[in-house]
């Protein structure tokens, strides 16, 4: 299924304003609202990577003017929250720095925007999140101990900031970079086992809630890894983002149980446990992409396996595969089968004539009027050299002779243009019927072969350019 996210034109800078400023409002919000949580969990800062990914997403909103929107919205949002102050002018100033140089990162190099998928620019968004945070965490405890607001020491001020940033970017941004404006939405298989690894990722947390904070970060891996492999990318990212949710709030329990939420040794707990959950959450999300690799290289090798590169029909392996898929349907373990073998006549004197280049040209075009005369769903493969084999379903004796025939004069009257010239091309062809059996589809068409090789033989001894069955 194509999902279109395609929110922001170009040519619209009012309707791309105020869409900015409400969806950095709405994240200031969100953000907000977590933080003033009973245990001040700092769960989500999310308007930060939610501008990030709209920015880099959207070239023409990477400008000072639309930075500009998303600042005022952020010290709008404060001026509501907490009420109006100078320092929400320095502090917020901590965002965009995140916000412009994570967008910055990530547009560098732009092998980025072209392979998100890809292993190397995994590990590229990773250091992009964690150079960002840095650079927002410097600002942010600088603008913070200039304003007065927190007795804590520098170097504890920007670990915190660095873990809220680092632990939200890591989470939220693979999902918010798979939601592109047109993307593929490939849901996973809907029985029962596919919902194992899920199942198991529920019960590996609920087990290490009961354990404590250790537990909770070490038991989800295995099944989270489980998932990795199962699930497709976009389910694994947004796998990973609701687990390490969880896996935070759930900490931060077990640590207020032990300290008190004003104890300094609350926060530096919660610190630790972002940094660690962001570098765990990593390992799965790895294994994700190395998984989907491994699959798009396994469906790349297939398909040459499968098909034949000059032609496109299928080659022996593609032709002996779909034999297998459909002798599993009962529609054609009981069908009669009629196969045909098409051998190009005087194949090797076209080469020696044209040049190889233009002998390839004559398979493709042989290649192409087979594959338009032989009905679906009937199966047309190049097994080797200018010879082409064709398997139909169903046609009785007359009727595929006449298919062949019809196939055979079709070739002859439709000259193969080389250079501009038109050059006479002729087949000869061999058939073989045989009615329904009981017996396995391919082995059925195997020994049909050596019957339509043989009346292939006898076109060839008689003259060639003619049809025997």
């Amino acid at each position: 299924m194509h999902v279109n996210l395609t929110l922001f034109k170009s040519d619209n800078v009012l309707l791309n304003s105020i869409n900015v400023f409400i969806l950095t409002l709405l994240g200031c919000m969100l953000g907000s609202h977590a933080r003033m949580s009973g245990i001040d969990l700092s769960v989500l800062w999310p308007v930060n990577i939610l501008v990030a990914a709209l920015f880099y997403r959207c070239r023409s909103l990477n400008t000072p003017w639309y930075y500009c929107v998303a600042y005022s919205a952020m010290i709008a949002q404060d001026s509501l929250i907490y009420g109006w102050g100078v320092s929400a002018l320095t502090i917020n100033s901590a965002n965009l720095v995140f916000i412009f140089v994570l967008v910055k990162l990530l547009r560098w190099p732009e092998r980025y925007r072209q392979q998100e998928a890809d292993i190397t620019s995994s590990l590229h968004l990773f250091a992009s999140c964690m150079i960002a945070a840095l650079c927002c965490a410097l600002v942010g405890a600088f603008a913070q101990h200039m304003a007065g607001q927190t007795r804590q020491p520098f170097q504890q001020d920007v670990l915190n900031w660095f873990s809220d940033q680092f632990y939200t970017a890591v989470l939220f941004l693979p999902l918010l970079l798979t939601l592109r404006s047109d993307f593929t939405l490939r849901m996973p298989n809907a029985d029962w086992r596919s919902s194992i690894p899920l199942l198991f990722l529920v019960l590996s947390l609920g087990l290490g809630m009961l354990v404590g904070p250790i537990a909770i970060l070490a038991y989800p891996l295995p099944a989270l890894t489980w998932c990795a492999i199962v699930y497709p990318l976009w389910a694994i990212r947004l796998i990973t983002l609701c687990t390490g949710i969880v896996e935070l709030i759930a900490t931060a329990l077990h640590v207020q149980g032990i300290y008190d939420h004003q104890d300094e040794l609350f926060m530096q707990a919660i610190t630790i446990a972002r940094i660690s959950i962001a570098a765990i959450i990593f390992s799965p999300l790895l294994m994700a992409m190395n998984a989907k690799t491994i699959r798009q290289l396994n469906q790349r090798l297939l398909m040459q396996a499968s098909n034949d590169f000059l032609t496109h029909l299928l080659s022996r392996y593609g032709f002996n595969d779909a034999l297998n898929r459909y002798g599993k349907i009962p529609r054609y373990r009981q069908a009669a089968i009629n196969i045909m073998l098409v051998d190009i006549d005087h194949f090797k004197t076209i080469n020696d004539s044209y040049g190889h280049d233009n002998g390839d040209q004559v398979l493709k075009h042989v290649a192409n009027l087979i594959q338009q005369s032989i009905p679906e769903p009937g199966l047309v493969s190049r097994i080797g050299g200018e010879e082409f084999a064709a398997v139909c379903f169903d046609f009785s004796e007359q009727d595929f002779f006449a298919l062949a025939e019809h196939l055979r004069m079709r070739i002859r009257d439709t000259p193969c243009i080389i250079h501009g010239s038109p050059v006479s091309v002729a087949v000869s062809i061999g058939i073989a019927y045989a009615p329904a059996s009981a017996m396995d589809l391919t082995q059925h068409v195997h020994q049909l072969f050596s019957a339509a090789d043989k009346n292939l033989y006898i076109a060839k001894r008689e003259g060639r350019n003619r049809t025997v069955q």
